[in-house]
């Protein structure tokens, strides 16, 4: 029995025997090579050695080649193209030129050849498919060519023309019967339509989509990803999941979202901080503690985390209800988002969130006592839940007390602090 992740063995006549993966068929069928050795650490030396070699090293590189051996000679070196790129070369390959080609020498190559292999293409496939496998003949033909291996037979090749198709856009009518059939059914896995319809993105860019893409404030989406499947040779799945760049330079960038896909993202995401200020933080502060440390920080987060949520939604209604006829006219004299937030949002909302902080005094207590419950070894937490544990009422109340003594004194400086901002108004 070969030891565990290792394909060696050994033999009757006391030899080892090692095999390893040299390629795969057309078949997707796994063909093995195999080295044999005195000793199994001679054999795994050697199939280390020949598993780190590239693919088609030594292969001597001449005109008798078949054009199925220059063309993995070719596509192994193609390291500068994108996966899906060689993917789809690897397909037209497989499919189109090896079953047909494949066994024919390039110096026995000729134009004359290479347009009846066009011609019978063109029976079988779209002249668009046509056109893309001979794109891809013409790449590693070139590269025989330039290595003087071949003549020049690629150019001059006639090609089936392709048939320009009008492309169906939704009229507006359809456009809007079917936001109301997203809208009626409320789906939330529907929104991914809506995006397509308002921003004309690829079904790859929306795969790759992530809330960090996604500004709601300055209604952007940033694209900077696709998503897309590949062949994979691996020999345990047919396809494989790659998530890259986008197509092109131009393809990364950003795109306006329209009111009512932002509405909707907004549902979406609202939801999400509802659950979350609905849970009990004092019950994820073991978690929190966990995750952060058990010390000075960790006491920081749990307060933090205690507060942040409401202060978020609370923050949120009161930015949206500020009067939208100021920001009308403050955008009819070139006003930017910033300027708009800046000198009419936030101090349109200083007593509000004057008013949010003095809620957050109270929570953010709560949050420093209920952290050092659980990893301090002094402070106010640790005093009331260790006079608690002796029955010591006086150390307990002692805490109590300096605990809404620092709660009072920090109110009392948020409400002059709102004494002096009323009075400037």
């Amino acid at each position: 029995m070969p030891r565990k992740g290792e394909n060696i063995y050994k033999r009757q006549d006391g030899r080892y025997e090692g095999r390893y993966i040299k390629e795969y068929g057309l078949d997707g069928k796994a063909k093995y090579r195999y080295i044999y050795g005195k000793t199994y650490s001679d054999v795994k030396e050697r199939l280390i050695r020949l598993k780190a070699e590239p693919k088609n090293a030594g292969k001597t590189v001449s005109s008798n080649l078949k054009i199925s051996e220059w063309f993995d000679i070719w596509y192994d070196s193609q390291t500068h193209i994108k996966q899906s790129t060689k993917s789809i070369y690897q397909s037209y390959a497989n499919k189109h030129l090896k079953p047909k080609m494949g066994t024919v020498r390039l110096k026995k190559l000729s134009r004359d050849l290479i347009q009846q292999f066009i011609d019978e293409l063109s029976i079988e496939l779209s002249p668009k498919t046509v056109r893309a496998v001979y794109s891809m003949l013409k790449l590693c033909l070139t590269a025989a060519y330039e290595k003087h291996l071949i003549g020049n037979v690629v150019d001059k090749i006639c090609l089936p023309k392709t048939v320009s198709k009008d492309v169906k856009v939704l009229t507006k009518q359809e456009q809007k019967r079917l936001e109301q059939v997203i809208e009626a059914e409320n789906k939330e896995n529907d929104i991914g339509i809506l995006i397509c319809l308002y921003t004309g993105i690829r079904i790859g860019e929306l795969c790759a989509l992530k809330w960090e893409n996604i500004n709601l404030d300055r209604k952007i989406m940033t694209i900077d990803k696709t998503m897309y499947s590949v062949q994979s040779n691996d020999g345990k799945c047919k396809t494989k999941i790659i998530l890259s760049s986008p197509k092109s330079v131009n393809s990364e960038r950003d795109i306006p979202i329209a009111e009512l896909l932002s509405e909707k993202l907004s549902k979406i995401l609202d939801p999400f901080l509802v659950v979350l200020n609905a849970l009990p933080k004092t019950a994820l502060a073991p978690i929190i503690i966990v995750w952060a440390g058990a010390g000075i920080q960790g006491i920081v987060v749990t307060a933090v985390t205690i507060s942040v949520v409401v202060t978020i939604l609370s923050a949120y209604n009161y930015f949206i209800n500020v009067d939208e006829e100021k920001i009308k006219m403050l955008k009819s004299f070139g006003a930017t988002k910033s300027q708009l937030l800046f000198k009419l949002i936030i101090p349109s909302n200083i007593g509000n969130l004057i008013n949010l902080t003095k809620i957050n005094i109270g929570m953010a207590w709560v949050g420093v006592i209920v952290g050092e419950f659980l990893v301090s070894r002094n402070g106010l937490g640790y005093l009331i839940v260790y006079g608690s544990q002796v029955f010591k009422l006086d150390l307990v109340m002692m805490g109590v007390f300096v605990l809404s003594f620092c709660a009072w004194i920090m109110y009392e400086i948020l409400n002059i602090v709102e004494k002096l901002y009323n009075s400037r108004k």
